[in-house]
C-alpha cells in the first residue's frame, strides 16, 4: 500500500505546482488517496509512517489552496473525510520553490549538495539553450560503470521536430512540457547481454546510466525531468517508428531537458529515511 499512497500523493503534488493551475483536478485520485488512508487503518498499519504522513498533508495542501481561490463548497466532502487524521503532524509537502541562482551555485558544490539539489523540473524557461551543456554530461555519463564494462547504452537526442512527438507518445509531462529544449531517450542493446541469467541487465545498467547523465545534467545547470517508458505494446512500436530504434534495444527512459526558469516549482516528494530501507545481517 505503501508504494499505491506515494504514486497518487505524487500525482496530486504535480498537479499542485502546474503553471496553468486547474482547480479541483485530480478528484477520482484524491477520492481513492482516501479510501487507500482509511484501509491503511483500518489493517492496523503505523500512522507515523512517512508516506501516510505525507499523503495526510498533501491533501491537506490541496484544500488549503482550494479554500484561498473561494472553493470551499466544492471541496467540503474532502474536509469532512480528512477531518480522521487530524492528529497527523504537519510536514512539508506540496510544492518546493527554487530559485536559478540557488540551485546553480548548489549543483557545482559537494555530491551531497548536488544530490539535495537536483528534482526533476517540468517547467523550463524560454531562451536561447546552450547544447554544450548536454554534450558535456553525455560526456561525464561515459564513465558510468556497468556489467563487465559492456556500455550498452544509447541515447537518442531531439533537439527540433520530434520533441513533441516524443513527448506525446511518452505522455507523463502533458501541459507542462513548455520551452522543453531537447529530449534524450535512452535504450540499452540486447546484444551486448549473454545470456538468460542477464536478462535484467540492460534495465540495471540502463538505470545507472540514466540517473549519471541526470545528476551530470543537474552539475552542468541543466534543469531535467526523467520520464517513464512504461509502454504498452502500440506507443513501444510508435516510439520506435519514430526514432528508428532497433528491436534488440530496450528503451530505458525518457529525458526531458531546458533552461531553468528564475523561480521554478517542484513537488516536494518526501524521501523515506535511510533507516527504513537498510537491514544490517549480520
Amino acid at each position: 500500500m505503501r508504494g499505491e499512497i506515494a504514486f497518487y500523493s505524487h500525482a496530486i503534488e504535480k498537479g499542485l505546482i502546474h503553471r496553468e493551475f486547474r482547480p479541483l483536478f485530480g478528484k477520482s485520485k484524491l477520492m481513492y488517496m482516501l479510501d487507500l488512508l482509511e484501509e491503511y487503518t483500518e489493517k492496523g498499519y503505523s500512522r507515523s509512517d512517512s508516506r501516510f504522513v505525507g499523503a495526510v498533508n498533501v491533501i491537506r495542501d490541496y484544500c488549503e489552496i482550494h479554500v484561498k481561490l473561494g472553493f470551499n463548497d466544492q471541496i467540503s466532502w474532502i474536509v469532512g473525510r480528512l477531518s480522521q487524521f487530524e492528529a497527523i503532524p504537519s510536514t512539508t509537502v506540496g510544492a518546493l520553490t527554487l530559485k536559478r541562482s540557488d540551485v546553480l551555485k548548489h549543483v557545482k558544490g559537494s555530491f551531497s549538495d548536488l544530490s539535495n539539489w537536483r528534482h526533476s523540473v517540468r517547467d523550463f524557461a524560454a531562451g536561447d539553450f546552450d547544447e554544450s551543456r548536454v554534450e558535456e554530461a553525455l560526456r561525464i555519463s561515459e564513465r558510468t560503470p556497468s556489467v563487465c564494462n559492456r556500455q550498452a547504452w544509447k541515447v537518442y537526442i531531439s533537439k527540433r521536430a520530434l520533441k513533441q512527438p516524443i513527448l506525446d507518445i511518452q505522455g507523463g509531462i502533458g501541459g507542462m512540457a513548455h520551452d522543453v529544449a531537447e529530449v534524450a531517450v535512452i535504450t540499452m542493446d540486447n546484444q551486448y547481454f549473454g545470456n538468460v541469467t542477464e536478462r535484467n541487465q540492460a534495465f540495471v545498467d540502463g538505470g545507472l546510466f540514466s540517473m549519471t547523465f541526470l545528476y551530470a545534467l543537474a552539475e552542468q545547470g541543466v534543469a531535467a525531468c526523467p520520464l517513464n517508458a512504461d509502454f504498452n505494446n502500440r506507443n513501444d512500436l510508435r516510439m520506435r517508428k519514430l526514432l528508428n530504434i532497433p528491436y534488440q534495444e530496450s528503451i530505458i527512459m525518457v529525458i526531458a531537458m531546458g533552461n531553468y526558469s528564475e523561480e521554478s516549482k517542484v513537488p516536494v516528494s518526501l524521501r523515506d529515511s535511510y533507516q527504513h530501507f537498510t537491514k544490517v545481517v549480520d
